[in-house]
């Protein structure tokens, strides 16, 4: 593969709605404080959390059809690391916002960017500023055969006190448009057929990831399949939940120390990263009885401080909320994994890449889990 002027970014976001709203909140709640709360504010939580991140998770998460990863332009020069992720964001909104799901646990096909400097200079009168113009480069490529299936190319132009402000601001300028919209549903177009023709190559992918116990990775594969390449979707569906199942199985040692440190942080509240940890143990792991023993007890430490505090003890219905909500967090998880699991995978087939964009590679993964919330 030959994206040496790009890089891949695990980039994880779990919510839906469609706007870039710089006061957006992270997915973990900073206030845990308890409140009673009537079925529908109950239901009304549920929406805002799913909505604060500003990506439909619907469509991200869920989707039956086309799923992109995004890839950046590498930082250089102006266009530095936060620049570089803050057009992965932009990326990923120009997906969600055309019906394309995935984020970025996505390991056959990605929509890149890359940006070549074509002007730049300082306006005449004062107060001076830097003025800098942006080709932009977008393509819909095949990761493993670097095959693009579309693309189109934009100017954009920003103006700033500094030249990274400068940059900033051109990089504000990246907009859903109709010739957007053009590639990327041509793009879709060949995706699926590479699917219809290539049912034994993908076959193959699975199983080597199965042989290796690379269950997350081919979880990553799975979920990738359009609905309407109708026989490998057929078949990923087939084995998904056995997948699952085993993937589960491997990773309960982890979600059970995981659990742990998340009623540590939790300080007495209810979290439901500690649900979501439990709920991705297997009720037959061995980790299982440890699991649901530190659950039982962790809600009597909550209602005896609660007790102390002359604060209701836990509801049915407030222990109902906590179960929805980690559900969402649950299926953040999952993808996280996934998504690390396609960057390693990416990383073997760029041997060739310089020890620097290995290292802005492999560690951007755990940087960008909350970094839409900066943006």
């Amino acid at each position: 593969m030959k994206l040496k002027n790009l890089i891949f970014v695990t980039l994880i976001l779990v919510s839906c709605g469609g706007n870039n709203n710089s006061n957006q909140k992270s997915f973990t709640p900073k206030d845990r404080t308890t409140v009673e709360m009537s079925e529908s504010e109950r239901r009304a939580a549920i929406e805002a959390k799913k909505a604060e991140k500003g990506v439909d998770l619907g469509v991200a998460l869920a989707s039956n059809d086309v799923k992109l990863s995004v890839m950046p332009p590498f930082p250089k020069g102006d266009i530095t690391e936060a620049i570089s992720e803050r057009i992965a964001v932009k990326l990923l909104h120009l997906t969600t916002a055309n019906g394309i799901g995935g984020l970025n646990n996505v390991p056959g096909f990605a929509l890149c960017a890359s940006m070549d400097e074509v002007d730049k200079k300082l306006t005449s009168t004062a107060p001076q500023k830097m003025v800098t113009k942006y080709s932009i480069s977008y393509s819909v490529r095949n990761l493993a055969t670097d095959d693009v299936y579309a693309s189109y190319e934009q100017e954009v132009t920003g103006v700033g006190g500094s030249w990274e402000e400068a940059t900033r601001n051109a990089v504000n300028e990246i907009e859903n448009n109709v010739h957007i919209q053009k590639m990327l549903s041509t793009a879709s177009e060949k995706i699926i057929t590479w699917y219809n023709e290539n049912l034994g190559t993908f076959k193959k992918q699975v199983s080597t990831a199965l042989g290796t116990n690379d269950y997350a990775y081919a979880l990553a594969l799975i979920n990738s399949v359009p609905e309407k390449a109708v026989a490998a979707f057929e078949y990923a569906t087939s084995i998904h939940d056995g997948v699952i199942a085993k993937f589960k199985m491997q990773n309960a040692s982890k979600e059970l120390v995981a659990m742990k440190q998340a009623i540590l942080a939790s300080e007495n509240t209810l979290s439901p990263e500690v649900y979501a940890h439990l709920s991705l143990i297997p009720t037959d792991a061995p980790e299982y009885k440890e699991a649901l023993a530190l659950s039982t007890e962790y809600e009597n430490k909550i209602n005896q401080q609660r007790e102390k505090d002359e604060m209701q003890k836990i509801s049915a219905e407030e222990r109902k909320h906590q179960l929805e909500m980690a559900q969402l967090e649950s299926e953040r998880m999952m993808v996280q994994y996934q998504s690390d699991a396609v960057s390693e995978e990416i990383q073997k087939l760029e041997r060739e890449l310089e020890y620097e964009r290995k290292g802005f590679w492999g560690s951007l993964g755990s940087r960008v889990i909350n970094l839409v919330d900066s943006f």
